[in-house]
């Protein structure tokens, strides 16, 4: 290709490159052609713009080895100024959206409405109240102030119109520019400023007197306007008078009263009945004893009246009566008395009555005065309170304990409760007996008024029988009816465990000695032997002398 001057060369007619191709400068040192990539030049264009501090922008490029190179600006909140003063709730707050990264604006008044509404909940502090405690809530401060520690400010600016009852003991540092037009009526122990202040004589405009000393004896009088003055007494007697032409006040003779003694007006040397003391309008006054005017009395309700004497009409049981000369309540326990109470009553007290008196009594000393419990205990065990513990209690129940209280039980279920459900309801005196029973124990009392009861059921079928008779087993278990002499022998007889047999001499045979032992009760001395005598007796016998242990000795009892 034939070389070309650069300005002979056809210029492109528009600005689109692809990052690869080549563009031709002319380098100024050294004096050299090159050529140049379009990319590069591209990212040496935007590498130009910069973005300053708290501009709100931010700048992001991309590389420019495999394409043309990219520069974007965006809005970067945490690059601007924070701004000062106050701003209206039109205005625009610029805000970066967490997550998205994207920068938007928004007015004021949604930012205070997000604001507010992730408020759920307002709770007051100390002395400040919030009413409501949610949605456009408003935080009030206490009109009375508790628990404050400590107020630090500069300059208290304002009128203080309210009173101050309490003690001031600390430091007053601030200035109090207002006025002060409430009551100061607490100890001021603050500083020096202060007590030089209030140590100053304070003036008749400021609430004072002007003064400071007085005599004894002297009375304050305003004789100018706004001067108090003080009147110092200087002769005995003189009395405090007001000069209406010269409009002052002061100490002069006390005119025609000539004795003052206390509150009394006194009469010396009047003597007589009773008198008034009257003016006689030519400025002198006079004792004068009072007309007689007849007068009538006449006694009103409630009242007595004997010759010009009242008493009082006491109406009987009326609550009161007469105590030294004077009419008096009727105080006491007894009937138509008026109670008193003593001292210590208050507001929801019982009452009792102590002496002649009432006394008040809380809750719990009542509870102590009966014994009671101040809250029950329910339940069966000791000293519990027992409550119904059923919802079907009903008139003529039974009660029976639960594990909590008392339930209601009929009739029948108070049967089956004691196991009595086969317990017929039958009176004895018309009833007539039943076959049904077939086992009875002993009968301890009682007259048998039925047929003979036979041998097989503890009877003897005698009935009716001559007496002398006895009964006897036949040996087929029937009954044998025997008079006492009969002479039907007796053949089958059991053993006699005890007893003392008074009949006829017992055949020998019919005794059996063999492993029988006879004892020799009362008996002493040594080894003996029982010797029939030869005259229907026995008696016990020493072996002889000499007889060996096989000594034996034929002996033949008749009994």
């Amino acid at each position: 290709m034939a070389t070309k001057k650069v300005i002979d060369m056809i210029a492109r007619s528009t600005s689109t490159l692809s990052y690869d191709d080549y563009l031709y400068l002319t380098g100024e040192s050294p004096d050299i052609d090159e050529k140049m990539q379009a990319s590069v030049l591209r990212d040496y264009v935007l590498s130009g713009v910069k973005t300053s501090v708290n501009s709100g922008l931010a700048q992001t490029s991309t590389p420019y080895a495999g394409a043309n190179p990219e520069y974007e600006l965006t809005l970067d909140a945490n690059n601007l100024d924070i701004a000062g003063g106050t701003i209206g709730l039109t205005d625009y707050i610029v805000i970066e959206a967490v997550g998205s990264g994207l920068t938007k604006k928004m007015t004021a008044a949604n930012v205070l409405a997000a604001a507010t509404g992730a408020v759920t909940t307002v709770t007051g502090g100390t002395n400040l109240t919030a009413s409501p405690t949610a949605g456009a809530v408003v935080v009030n401060l206490d009109a009375t102030l508790t628990g404050l520690t400590s107020v630090t400010s500069t300059d208290f600016v304002g009128a203080l119109a309210g009173n101050v009852t309490g003690n001031v003991t600390g430091n007053l540092t601030g200035n109090v520019t207002g006025n002060v037009t409430g009551d100061v009526t607490g100890d001021l122990t603050g500083t020096a400023s202060i007590a030089t202040a209030l140590a100053a004589t304070l003036g008749v405009t400021a609430g004072g007197t002007g003064l400071t000393t007085v005599a004894k004896g002297s009375v304050l009088a305003v004789n100018a306007a706004d001067t108090i003055s003080a009147v110092a007494g200087v002769t005995n007697g003189h009395v405090l008078t007001y000069d209406s032409a010269a409009d002052t006040v002061g100490w002069a003779a006390p005119g025609h009263i000539t004795t003052i003694e206390g509150t009394s007006v006194l009469s010396t040397s009047e003597t007589g009945t009773a008198k008034f003391l009257r003016i006689d309008g030519d400025n002198s006054s006079s004792w004068q004893v009072p007309p007689d005017t007849n007068t009538t009395y006449t006694a009103g309700d409630g009242l007595d009246l004997t010759s010009t004497t009242f008493s009082t009409d006491l109406m009987a049981n009326g609550g009161l009566e007469i105590t030294s000369t004077e009419l008096s309540v009727a105080v006491g326990i007894s009937q138509y008395d008026v109670a008193q109470f003593t001292t210590g009553v208050v507001d929801d007290d019982f009452l009792r009555i102590d002496g002649t008196t009432v006394e008040g009594r809380s809750a719990s000393e009542v509870l102590s005065d009966i014994g009671a419990q101040a809250a029950l205990t329910f339940g069966i065990a000791d000293t519990n309170a027992v409550k119904i513990d059923s919802a079907t209690v009903a008139d003529n129940d039974y009660a029976k304990f639960t594990a909590s209280g008392l339930e209601g039980r009929n009739a029948s279920e108070t049967k089956t409760d004691l196991s009595l459900d086969n317990v017929e309801n039958t009176a004895l005196s018309t009833w007539t007996g039943s076959t049904n029973i077939t086992t009875l124990g002993t009968i301890a009392s009682g007259t048998w008024e039925g047929a003979e009861v036979g041998l097989g059921y503890g009877g003897t079928e005698l009935v009716g029988e001559t007496d002398g008779k006895i009964v006897i087993a036949d040996g087929a278990g029937a009954p044998v009816h025997l008079d006492v002499g009969s002479s039907t022998g007796i053949t089958i007889l059991g053993t006699i465990a005890t007893g003392t047999w008074n009949g006829t001499a017992i055949d020998g045979t019919y005794i059996d000695l063999e492993g029988i032992e006879v004892k020799s009760t009362g008996e002493t001395g040594g080894t003996k032997f029982l010797r029939e005598d030869g005259d229907n007796s026995c008696s016990w016998q020493t072996v002889p002398s000499g007889a060996t242990a096989g000594f034996s000795v034929a002996m033949a009892i008749a009994l």
